[in-house]
């Protein structure tokens, strides 16, 4: 069954799903609550809007675990990736050539305050490694 236009939704109800998408927008999917009845749907947006489609409890619940495995696949790539370039700096930082005894306690400090102090352990095994290497 296709609903062209439901005007009874309310818009937190509908959720993207992944990254599929044409021109004018996405795979959409709602959940319509309606004791006893609730009803599931989904939709890919067109010109013309939403035309939404029923669909079963069960493929809503697996849309919705994809979406949730997908977020969270995004949030561990990202945390890596700002792990790395924190790591990045934090080895460039530590690689400077410091005047005097001062300037490294001061690097030091500058890396403490940039939240690097858990990597320090791991960079510095990084920096023996590379200085091994160049020997």
């Amino acid at each position: 069954m296709v609903l062209k236009h439901i005007k009874s939704y309310k818009m937190e109800n509908v959720k993207e799903i992944g990254s599929i998408a044409n021109y004018y927008g996405g795979l959409s999917v709602m959940e319509k609550l309606a004791s006893p009845n609730d009803k599931y749907y989904w939709s890919i947006e067109n010109y013309s809007g939403h035309e939404w489609e029923e669909i079963p409890k069960s493929l809503y619940d697996s849309l919705m675990d994809y979406q949730k495995q997908m977020k969270l696949k995004c949030l561990k790539d990202q945390c890596k990736r700002e792990m790395e370039k924190a790591e990045e700096q934090y080895l460039e930082l530590m690689s400077r050539e410091p005047d005097s005894e001062r300037d490294r306690a001061e690097y030091e400090q500058e890396a403490r305050e940039e939240g690097y102090d858990e990597m320090k352990s791991i960079s510095q095994d990084i920096l023996a490694q590379q200085k091994k290497h160049s020997d």
